[in-house]
């Protein structure tokens, strides 16, 4: 249960994520850079991996779970999806030569639950801006090129998205503090189809921002970490965790 959106920039782009989660889920480690994945990330400690990553190239990586898929696909010997960003970041870093596609591509599919990936190459130029989506749905494996928004809910997914699809559409962001705003939204109301999720047994648990900035000589690279829901941990200096590079 996520929600993602991004701005692309002359010089680079800015993506902005929701993580929802089980309340009784365990909090992920806060982001930190990790100098053998050449990444920032955070860390799921239940299955060891991460949901979205910004390498030092300034590439990102954000995953989100296909819930509409995964009831028809049951993995033997499954892999937590937390670890496709992890496995793709070692690949990254150490075969320049191969491309995002390929990488994608050579995962053990058949042992992972459906899902959802993006690619943020660190020169959106190489993909003629576009920003890069590989659906695994159990039975096929698709390449295609993202929308934003997107969203993802195992909770009544045609309405929750259809709220958060409205909700952008009204308030129509075009700066860095209206896609925050987005995603700290309670619109229609504080609940389930807020993009700012609250629910009895689950919430949205963190959020993250990331921005990229190239320049002919330059790279900047940022990781907004906030920890706990949106409405609450973007107001709250103690919930954030900052990782330049």
């Amino acid at each position: 249960m996520c929600t993602l959106t991004w701005r692309l920039e002359p010089n680079g782009y800015q993506l902005f994520f929701n993580r929802d989660e089980q309340r009784s889920r365990q909090l992920a480690i806060p982001a930190a850079f990790d100098q053998a994945l050449e990444a920032a990330l955070p860390i799921d400690p239940q299955g060891g991996g991460t949901w979205i990553a910004l390498a030092q190239t300034g590439a990102s990586l954000c995953l989100l779970n296909n819930y509409q898929a995964q009831v028809l696909h049951t993995p033997e010997n499954p892999i937590s999806r937390g670890q496709i960003i992890v496995s793709l970041l070692k690949k990254l870093t150490s075969e320049s030569a191969i491309t995002i596609d390929e990488l994608v591509a050579e995962l053990p599919l058949q042992r992972f639950a459906p899902f959802v990936l993006c690619y943020f190459p660190d020169d959106l130029s190489e993909t003629n801006g576009n920003v890069m989506q590989f659906d695994w749905d159990g039975e096929n494996f698709t390449k295609s090129i993202a929308v934003s928004p997107m969203t993802s809910s195992g909770f009544n997914f045609p309405e929750v998205s259809a709220a958060r699809y409205r909700t952008f559409e009204e308030l129509s962001p075009k700066t860095t503090n209206d896609f925050i705003a987005y995603h700290a939204s309670h619109l229609p109301e504080r609940s389930a189809y807020s993009v700012c999720m609250h629910r009895e047994d689950a919430c949205s648990v963190s959020f993250c921002h990331l921005a990229v900035n190239r320049t002919l000589n330059e790279h900047q690279q940022q990781f907004n970490y906030y920890q706990g829901s949106p409405c609450h941990s973007l107001t709250s200096p103690e919930c954030q965790t900052k990782v330049s590079f």
